[in-house]
């Protein structure tokens, strides 16, 4: 298993959106929003709205992207699924 996080310093919030939904099957999990990650501009508009709290300074950081990533093996697609899910919800 690999676990990554990466931090973003600049409100690139739609890129990062566009990268993540890029697969149509892509499987996402959100927490702490009002919106759901189908609805984009709600979604980003949530994101856009929370760095405007956010006071100048160097080196600060708008969101961290976390990736969880499991090594390939023959259990079904949806048993994977299942499991990462498993992980995001404790991981988080």
């Amino acid at each position: 298993m690999i676990i990554k996080s990466l931090s973003r310093a600049t409100k690139s919030f739609e890129g990062l959106y566009n990268y993540l939904t890029r697969d149509e099957d892509s499987l996402l999990n959100t927490f702490n929003l009002y919106s759901t990650p189908q609805q984009k501009e709600e979604l980003i508009k949530e994101f856009l709205d929370n760095a405007k709290h956010l006071k100048k300074a160097k080196g600060k950081n708008y969101l961290y992207h976390e990736i969880i990533s499991l090594n390939p093996n023959t259990l079904p697609l949806q048993e994977q699924q299942n499991i990462l899910t498993d992980l995001v919800s404790k991981y988080i």
